[in-house]
Formats: structure tokens, C-alpha cells, sequence
């Protein structure tokens, strides 16, 4: 899904393609599913402003990520891009991140290599784009610093984070009931530790 022109409204991402009958479903079969990209990437959206109102229990919910058929140990890498200087947050807090547009029943992955929501503009400058891809090799604690990544976003209610870890990233143990028990192993998301061999603790480089 390329957006791209010199004068895109964010408005105009809450349209027919990004709604669920496009991304997912129980067809979603991860073991031809490489990458799920979301780049939300522009010139206004700075890491100081990161906060709850973005990564809200609506938008990272367990519709959106997940199903009984999402096999994590095929998912090679979930990539959340939220990079820029000066983004509000109220943008980001709408329906083009809720669990109906990344899931659907008329998915079939098997043919699906990869997902990119490429969302590159006036205001969406490649300049912008910067490494926040939660890889192993890029995630640096600039990226993820406690100013971006605290309690307000990680909270209980979104991620059900029943261990709070301030030098991991403040409660970061993913619970099964909010992501339908995806193992998230080492090599995904750059875990340490691996807990009851269905969560992993990320930890900031």
C-alpha cells in the first residue's frame, strides 16, 4: 500500500484500503508471512511525543497482531516505524490502527510475502526515516529511551504487563489474553530472558 504525493492528509489514510477485509485473518498462515510493516514516518512526528494516546489498548489489542492461526515462530519480525520530529498524537489515535484493518477473513497469505503500509509524503519525508524497526541491531536505547517508552504506554490494560521491569521497558512481558499466546522468542524481539516460554522480556540496547 504506497501513499504517496506531495500533499497527503492523514484524514485520507482512514479510508476503504486500510480496513480489515485487506490485512488478516484466519487464513493468515505466518509461515509465508516474512514482515508486517507499519511505518508511520513523517517530519512531525518526534519520539518525545510517543505516549499512550498512540499505542492505546484500541490500536494494539489482540485483533490486530493476532488469531490461533499466527505462528510466531515463522514471523520473522513485526515492524512498528513511528519516526519524525513533530507528530501529533491525535493522528496516530484513529481508526487506520484499529484491530478491523489488520484483520480479515479474505487474507490468504500463502501468497503474502510481505506487508508495508508505506506512508511517504510532503509530510512523510524519507529523511525521516530512521532505524526504529525493533530489530536486534537497531533498537538503540535513543529509540526506545524511558522518555518514549514509559509506563503510560505499556500499561497494564494494553499489554496486561503483570511484571513491570523499568530497565527492560517498563513492563514489557506480553500476556497470551491480550496476544492470543504468541511466543515471542530471542530472536524476534531481541529477548534476554524467556518467560514460561510464552513471553519475552524486550530489552533496550
Amino acid at each position: 500500500l504506497k501513499l504517496n504525493s506531495p500533499q497527503h492528509n492523514l484524514p485520507q489514510l482512514n479510508s476503504p484500503q486500510l480496513n480489515s477485509p485487506q490485512f488478516n485473518s484466519p487464513q493468515l498462515n505466518p509461515t509465508q508471512l516474512n514482515l508486517i510493516q507499519l511505518k508511520l514516518n513523517s517530519a512531525q512526528l518526534t519520539s518525545t511525543q510517543l505516549t499512550s494516546a498512540q499505542l492505546t489498548s484500541t490500536q494494539l489489542t489482540s485483533p490486530q497482531l493476532n488469531s490461533p492461526q499466527l505462528n510466531p515462530t515463522q514471523l520473522n519480525l513485526i515492524q512498528l516505524k513511528l519516526n519524525s520530529p513533530q507528530h501529533n498524537l491525535p493522528q496516530l489515535n484513529s481508526p487506520q490502527l484499529n484491530s478491523p484493518q489488520l484483520n480479515s477473513p479474505q487474507l490468504n497469505p500463502t501468497q503474502l510475502n510481505l506487508i508495508q503500509l508505506k506512508l511517504n509524503s510532503a509530510q512523510l519525508t524519507s529523511t525521516q526515516l530512521t532505524s526504529a524497526q525493533l530489530t536486534s541491531t537497531q533498537l538503540t536505547s535513543a529509540q526506545l529511551t524511558s522518555t518514549q517508552l514509559t509506563s503510560a504506554q505499556l500499561i497494564s490494560t494494553q499489554f496486561n504487563s503483570t511484571q513491570p521491569n523499568s530497565t527492560q521497558l517498563n513492563s514489557t512481558q506480553l500476556n497470551s489474553t491480550h496476544l492470543n499466546s504468541i511466543q515471542l522468542s530471542s530472536t524476534q524481539l531481541n529477548s534476554t530472558h524467556s518467560i514460561k516460554n510464552r513471553f519475552a522480556t524486550i530489552k533496550v540496547v
